[in-house]
């Protein structure tokens, strides 16, 4: 969650800056060519669904690790609520472009710059939970250690 980058290509909280900041480059969404607008669309889809994905499956993870360990469990019950707040942030994300589908609708929908920026918001918000989702695995697992 923390690494920048993995093998060339931004990851972690590092992509969340740079998914908005593509959102809001207007230009690469300004065409009425359907197979750009799809490829800009699919990226979009798919990593709103890694998100939503990778979040909720956190949350059973975190949740089952504090049933297990009740020394670390309010910590881990806070991250994976932080990760149940970011998976329905997601969702929230593909209804501004027609809800999860993939279309040309849904692309032609995602290329106006009044959604795009609507979007962005809750993106940051996503963000924000991701991180404090990591602050406080990273507490819990001192903790479980002995270092806290």
């Amino acid at each position: 969650m923390r690494i920048p980058e993995v093998r060339g290509r931004v990851s972690g909280h590092a992509a969340y800056a740079s998914w908005t900041e593509a959102l809001l480059r207007d230009d690469e969404f300004a065409t009425d060519d359907a197979s750009v607008l799809m490829q800009r669309y699919f990226m979009h889809w798919a990593t709103v669904g890694t998100v939503a994905e990778a979040r909720f499956w956190g949350n059973v993870f975190l949740t089952q690790i504090a049933a297990e360990e009740p020394n670390i469990a309010p910590e881990l019950r806070k991250a994976a609520a932080c990760f149940v707040a970011e998976h329905d942030l997601m969702w929230a994300v593909w209804e501004f472009a027609g809800g999860n589908a993939c279309s040309d609708a849904h692309a032609r929908k995602l290329a106006d710059p009044t959604v795009r920026r609507r979007i962005v918001p809750l993106i940051h918000l996503a963000r924000e939970q991701d991180e404090q989702a990591a602050g406080l695995v990273e507490k819990a697992v001192r903790r479980l250690n002995g270092k806290a």
